[in-house]
């Protein structure tokens, strides 16, 4: 028998708490610093939960680029981490036929008003695939956790964040919560996360060089788009086309959470080559977060060339007649 400790009920932890406990001979423990939200009870098609706070936390100190001030930095909070809160926009790749092990996706019902005059303008614009399972979205926990959940080897304790390694020399045997708690395993999974992990693991006292390095986030932007009064409609999906480059991806959005009078064009780079770095405040544990993006000068020609698609997609005359101006600010 090996005992199993799981720091992180997000995407990855929900995933590899299910597949350990598949061998009834381990025994799997599954700690995660938020609540568990219970499953989705929303259509699937909705989603960008920014205005629940119970679903978020943010990361202090997260810097964008040299010289920037410091941001929030969206995360998700609880048994599926930034599954609760993002898109749920799945990015799958062609090459990859084994769908066993995929989270469920399903198309948007409907693609809207600003969808359906950027697929008249843009004819590689493309249905995005969405997390969910019959109409309802699903987050990591949904997908592998609820149907796995009274596995008597699988214990998944919520609201239990874990603030210290324990070590016996340079092994780690074991956690520390932050209500002081101790779970000691043989075997630990740090999946906390590109940002909590090595903070954490900065914290414990572990020393192994790269811990924090080569960080990498997609750096983007937003075109929000004013709606004329007959394309508002909240009851549409939010994210419902995406056009997708090599290494760029153009999200569509019919309207923005909690405020269904804007849509926007939201541009990203998907394979950025600026990198940067994790750090940890050594009074508090907190993570300094460093992304450095737009570091280097491929990053800022594509994206560059990306933003000059996007407008001129805004100015094409099926968009424009459904969203008549367009604007780019300090808030996206």
């Amino acid at each position: 028998m090996t005992r199993w400790l799981i720091i992180g009920g997000g995407t990855a932890g929900c995933v590899v708490a299910s597949r350990l406990s598949e061998n009834p001979a381990d025994v799997v423990t599954l700690l995660e610093a938020g609540p568990d939200h219970g499953p989705e009870q929303v259509p699937g098609d909705v989603g960008l939960f920014l205005d629940d706070p119970g679903r978020w936390h943010a990361a202090s100190n997260v810097v964008r680029r040299a010289g920037a001030t410091p941001e929030q930095y969206w995360q998700g909070r609880g048994l599926g981490g930034s599954s609760l809160l993002n898109g749920p926009v799945l990015v799958l790749d062609p090459a990859d036929t084994d769908v066993e092990h995929l989270l469920p996706g399903e198309p948007p019902v409907t693609l809207g008003p600003v969808g359906e005059a950027v697929s008249l303008a843009a004819p590689d614009a493309e249905p995005v695939m969405l997390a969910r399972r019959n109409g309802q979205r699903v987050s990591a926990a949904d997908a592998y956790l609820r149907a796995v959940g009274d596995r008597p080897n699988l214990a998944v304790i919520c609201d239990s964040p874990a603030t210290g390694l324990i070590l016996d020399g340079r092994t780690v045997t074991g956690a520390i919560t932050e209500s002081g708690g101790e779970y000691l395993a043989d075997r630990v999974v740090v999946c906390a996360g590109a940002i909590r992990t090595p903070a954490l693991l900065i914290t414990s006292g572990i020393d192994t060089p790269g811990i924090g390095a080569g960080l990498q986030d997609h750096p983007a932007f937003a075109i929000t788009l004013e709606l004329a009064p007959e394309a508002i409609d909240p009851t549409v999906p939010n994210i419902v086309l995406t056009i997708d480059r090599a290494d760029t991806q153009l999200l569509v959005m019919n309207h923005l959470p909690g405020s269904p009078h804007y849509g926007s064009l939201i541009g990203a780079l998907m394979a950025p080559t600026s990198v940067g770095r994790v750090t940890a405040d050594s009074a508090t544990g907190s993570p300094i977060v460093d992304l450095n993006e737009l570091a280097t000068d491929s990053d800022i020609e594509r994206l560059t060339d990306l933003a000059v698609e996007a407008l001129a997609l805004a100015a094409q005359p099926a968009v424009r007649a459904v969203a008549p101006r367009a604007f780019v600010d300090d808030r996206g």
